[in-house]
């Protein structure tokens, strides 16, 4: 009976757990996206279903956005001002794919190039911005140069990537005549380096006020929004776009997660942790992931070599070593910010060895000179310490007493033979 009786009580506690309803929600969402690019995945002239959708679920994250922003606005200025921006960013997008649908499905042309990649582009600086104006101490001195070079080293790894298996073809296009298109598929994976960018500012600044489920979200979000740019573009210099593919239920993907994330700061428990921290320590962030980037770069050396494909080795190399010069320096400066910590610490045991000294002395000379006797023997009845009081009053001096005395050698006979016998 009592497991009986638990049972919807685990169920709502489980439901209750904020992890856990983003789960929920955003599976759900997707289910509709997802099932919809199945079933026109071979019927392209259905894909209006999927330009509506995506519409619906950009608006409403632009909506949900806002909303978060107006209900921090009294709790905190710069943290509303920082979603309003990430809003204004997604509404943005919205116009974006607004004129896309209208282009697409009421004038029947296609709308790559158009003004809908004006707005599409507009997204990335002014999502940087939003996650900029994040409340939190921004990085001094050793720590933005590292920072600087943190984005460096992971846009130079992105970038050789990109060139090699996106850009390139568009440059090799664009030797035969630069067109609009050209520019635009060469945008959007140069324009993904500001949200590179943020992804560094996530992972390793401290946002204060920040939500940390929000923070996790915001992270997946941009990822997403990276994967589905690289496909769009490889999609596009291959085969051309066709809307209500998969690689709209992606692009779907990282609308919710956006609105997931305002839904997360404002939704979460009080008592959750905000971000005092990065999501990485930034030590091990250099120590580990920039040597995994050199080795990204190793590993895409190899695969060209190994599938002979056409590539500037100078230019590789030059990029490898750069990645490989600029690791170097952020290990030297860790070590340079290490040592001033050794320095600190060492000053500082200094300073409490001094401290301990003094307060010592002084129990001490309280002990020593206080105006009563005090004295501590042993097992053995032999005179372990003896303050100086007590011993003027007895006329010894503390070598000849203290290890050598016994407490009966002070006693008259007969009651140190009582002591001694009890």
């Amino acid at each position: 009976m009592k497991s009986n009786s638990g049972t919807p009580h685990k169920v709502k506690d489980l439901l209750g757990n904020f992890p856990i309803r983003v789960i929920l929600i955003g599976t759900s969402l997707l289910l509709l996206p997802a099932a919809i690019a199945a079933a026109v995945s071979h019927q392209p002239t259905h894909g209006w279903w999927m330009d509506l959708l995506l519409i619906v679920y950009n608006l409403t994250s632009t909506v949900v956005i806002f909303t978060t922003a107006a209900w921090l606005k009294k709790q905190d200025q710069r943290l509303s001002m920082a979603w309003l921006f990430i809003g204004i960013s997604m509404f943005s997008y919205t116009l974006g794919d607004s004129i896309w649908a209208f282009l697409e499905m009421v004038l029947k042309i296609y709308p790559f190039p158009s003004i809908a990649d004006f707005f599409y582009l507009a997204f990335y600086p002014l999502f940087l911005v939003g996650v900029v104006l994040f409340p939190g101490d921004p990085p001094r001195g050793r720590d933005r140069i590292k920072v600087t070079l943190d984005i460096l080293i992971i846009s130079i790894t992105v970038g050789l990537y990109l060139w090699h298996f996106i850009l390139a073809p568009i440059v090799s296009e664009a030797i035969r005549g630069i067109t609009p298109e050209l520019l635009l598929s060469l945008a959007y994976p140069l324009f993904d380096l500001f949200i590179l960018a943020v992804v560094i500012l996530i992972l390793t600044l401290s946002h204060p006020g920040v939500r940390s489920s929000s923070k996790y979200i915001l992270l997946a979000a941009s990822l997403v929004t990276i994967l589905a740019d690289s496909l769009y573009v490889s999609v596009e210099l291959n085969t051309g776009f066709l809307t209500g593919r998969w690689v709209d239920v992606i692009y779907a993907s990282s609308y919710i997660l956006f609105g997931l994330s305002a839904l997360s700061q404002r939704w979460s428990k009080a008592n959750e942790k905000t971000m005092t921290r990065g999501l990485v320590d930034i030590t091990d962030f250099h120590r580990y992931f920039t040597a995994a980037l050199i080795g990204a770069s190793f590993i895409l050396w190899v695969v060209l070599e190994y599938t002979n494909t056409e590539y500037n080795r100078a230019i590789l190399f030059g990029m490898i070593g750069l990645i490989a010069i600029f690791s170097f320096v952020i290990q030297i400066l860790d070590g340079m910010d290490i040592s001033h910590l050794n320095r600190q610490l060492r000053s500082f045991n200094n300073d409490l060895e001094e401290t301990i000294k003094s307060r010592t002395a002084e129990v001490e000379d309280l002990y020593n000179n206080a105006p009563v006797g005090y004295h501590s023997v042993g097992l053995d009845l032999v005179f372990k310490m003896m303050n100086q009081t007590e011993l003027n009053w007895l006329g010894y001096t503390r070598e000849q007493v203290i290890g050598k005395m016994k407490l009966t050698d002070l006693l008259p006979p007969k009651i140190a033979r009582i002591f001694q016998r009890y």
